[in-house]
């Protein structure tokens, strides 16, 4: 099952290497008391719409937010948006799969009809590479799931069941509900 994560994984990441955009932006809202991409829910800024791509992700009580910059690799169609977003350490928006990645968000969310469109069930993983520690919704996955979902415009937001487990050893370190909000213009 892990060759196939990272078989799908590399997909989705050479899928979107070629697509790009949105505008630039930043992300003021760190705390150097908190990891890397974590923003408190209170000081999450308002996104306006059309503002760029960018992913928030809830897990539990903990946010982990890749700010809106043309690094940010995303590919948007009528009824799916896929990429995969990163921060680094500071909180900046980078290249994903970089050595300087302290977290990256890989995402695919599809209409919700996807099964009748022949497309992959949702998913919206979170690597905590700063922790040693990586979080799944994808049924494809084989741990958690994306339970509910609306993608409008570039845009999808919803709920999900996030596992997750420690990196190397693959042992579980426990599941929880979060929520996610990506734009990919």
């Amino acid at each position: 099952m892990r060759g196939f994560r990272r078989a799908v994984l590399a997909g989705v990441v050479v899928v979107v290497a070629a697509c790009g955009g949105g505008e630039s932006g930043s992300n003021d809202v760190e705390s150097p008391s908190r990891p890397a991409g974590e923003v408190a829910a209170e000081d999450q800024p308002e996104r306006a719409s059309g503002s760029g791509n960018y992913a928030v992700v809830t897990i539990g009580g903990t946010t982990y937010e890749v700010p809106a910059d043309p690094l940010n690799l995303c590919n948007s169609l009528d009824n799916l948006i896929s990429g995969s977003f990163a921060a680094d350490a500071s909180g900046n928006a980078t290249q994903a799969g970089g050595t300087e990645v302290a977290i990256q968000i890989n995402f695919g969310v599809p209409v919700t009809d996807w099964e009748a469109q022949g497309l992959q069930p949702p998913l919206v993983n979170v690597d905590l590479r700063g922790e040693g520690v990586r979080w799944f919704a994808s049924v494809d996955y084989g741990a958690g799931s994306v339970d509910s979902w609306e993608l409008s415009d570039g845009r999808a937001s919803g709920s999900a069941t996030f596992v997750g487990e420690q990196v190397g050893s693959g042992e579980e370190v426990g599941s929880d509900e979060g929520t996610f909000e990506i734009a990919c213009r």
